[in-house]
């Protein structure tokens, strides 16, 4: 207990912010106010704190930071001022004291219950290297061809921007402005094959400069050509914020070393939720509302995760499976399955006549929408085992340390959800990889004169 109390008063910035939390959460400057509430919201901000600061993982980057940090802004922090204020985002209704408190104290007894399986699982002793290292390439500098290696990066990455334009129709302009998807359905060559197709072949440019860096080879020019193309495809100002932070914190993390140290991966994280996508949902309205400058922040739809979740459930909202069947399958069309599922945010938004039905739905709400209460433990448990495996991964593989990369941005989009589109994004990184790596080895045997061209 001593060495516990002397942790935390050792540890000045989780005192610091843990004391910003407290009178965030109750300074009364809202429409209602209910200390019980509040106070549960408070104790997910201090779960959250604990683990950014004082859990076991004691790395600057990890995917446990990242599943803390969704926690404090989206559980704790964002219902805070929207229960104050009374606000609603997709519907005209209103959400009742009994409904914030029962989701409150779901939320955070599946924190805490997070924090002690993560911790338990990452006590077990075994021996695993730091997928950050550079010594964990899969191959060493001594065996590959560099220049074989060069030729195939720039080669592929250059085909798929091409056919990434072909099936755009060649419309340069969607590669700085971010489409909306029922206009890229309708206007994209190779009709519903080639929008399945866009995003695995824009993301290849992403996987190529991956490879090249995971294999030693990150501080060159030719790195920074195959950086250019990933710019070209991936423009950031075209990408949903989902997919912005999967493609580009792992190129912040692998060339900003001083994010190693201490502290400073929780503040680029901090920085790119209060300022960096604020902006860019910004210029994404440039094109068809003009500039405006607004900052809201919490209290908008961007962080209707909780609101999403309370719904969920005050409706009493469970299919049995259906949910994660749907997500899982989510390449089927509706013409082959004419009675498929919606997400689970479209399905909630249904059943509460929404406006509007692109509603995401937080991990834990998938769980419970699946198999209820027992789902959404069955999720933190999921989820816990991927962070620790992550985190401590014993893998010598560059496409393991790349989903290690990936989860750094890709997990706060699982958690904030909806599951169905988490899943298509998962999987098409997962062909691309997949892609890449089977023409680089191709190329390579080829090369070599093994297979005979």
């Amino acid at each position: 207990m001593k060495k516990n109390i002397g942790l935390i008063t050792s540890n000045k910035m989780f005192l610091l912010l843990a004391f910003f939390t407290a009178v965030f959460a109750y300074t009364n400057n809202g429409e209602r106010y209910n200390s019980i509430i509040l106070t549960v919201f408070l104790l997910t901000g201090l779960g959250a704190l604990y683990g950014l600061f004082l859990s076991i993982d004691k790395k600057a980057i990890s995917i446990n930071k990242t599943y803390c940090l969704f926690h404090y802004f989206f559980f704790s922090l964002a219902p805070i001022i929207q229960f104050k204020n009374s606000s609603t985002f997709h519907f005209k209704g209103y959400i009742e004291d009994a409904a914030y408190l029962k989701s409150g104290q779901v939320v955070l007894i599946s924190l805490v219950t997070y924090l002690w399986v993560y911790k338990w699982l990452y006590s077990i002793k075994i021996k695993y290297s730091n997928p950050l290292s550079s010594n964990n390439n899969s191959q060493s500098f001594k065996t590959i061809n560099h220049k074989k290696l060069i030729v195939f990066s720039y080669l592929l990455a250059f085909i798929s921007i091409v056919f990434y334009l072909y099936l755009l129709k060649f419309k340069w302009d969607l590669l700085i402005y971010r489409p909306f998807s029922y206009d890229l359905k309708n206007n994209t060559n190779l009709g519903l094959v080639g929008y399945s197709l866009l995003l695995i072949v824009r993301l290849i440019p992403f996987i190529v400069l991956m490879n090249y860096i995971l294999l030693g080879f990150k501080k060159n020019k030719y790195a920074f050509g195959l950086l250019v193309f990933v710019l070209f495809s991936c423009f950031p100002t075209a990408l949903s914020r989902g997919i912005l932070a999967i493609i580009y914190i792992p190129l912040v993390v692998i060339y900003m070393p001083i994010l190693s140290k201490k502290n400073y991966y929780i503040g680029m994280y901090c920085l790119g939720i209060l300022v960096v996508f604020p902006l860019f949902n910004m210029v994404r309205d440039l094109r068809t509302v003009g500039l405006r400058v607004s900052y809201k922040l919490f209290d908008t739809g961007h962080f209707d995760a909780f609101q999403n979740f309370t719904l969920l459930l005050r409706e009493k909202i469970i299919t049995n499976g259906e949910q994660l069947l749907t997500s899982v399958l989510f390449f089927v069309q509706e013409n082959t399955w004419p009675n498929k599922p919606p997400g689970t945010g479209h399905l909630m938004g249904e059943k509460l006549y929404f406006e509007y039905l692109n509603i995401s739905m937080p991990w834990i709400g998938e769980g419970y929408a699946n198999f209820g209460y027992f789902g959404v433990f069955a999720f933190i448990f999921i989820i816990a085992i991927v962070n620790v495996f992550l985190d401590r991964c014993k893998l010598k593989n560059k496409w393991i340390n790349f989903y290690f990369y990936m989860f750094l941005g890709y997990e706060f989009y699982l958690l904030r959800g909806d599951l169905w589109s988490a899943s298509k994004i998962f999987v098409s990184f997962t062909l691309a990889i997949v892609l890449v790596s089977v023409t680089n080895s191709l190329w390579m045997n080829i090369s070599k004169g093994k297979i005979k061209g």
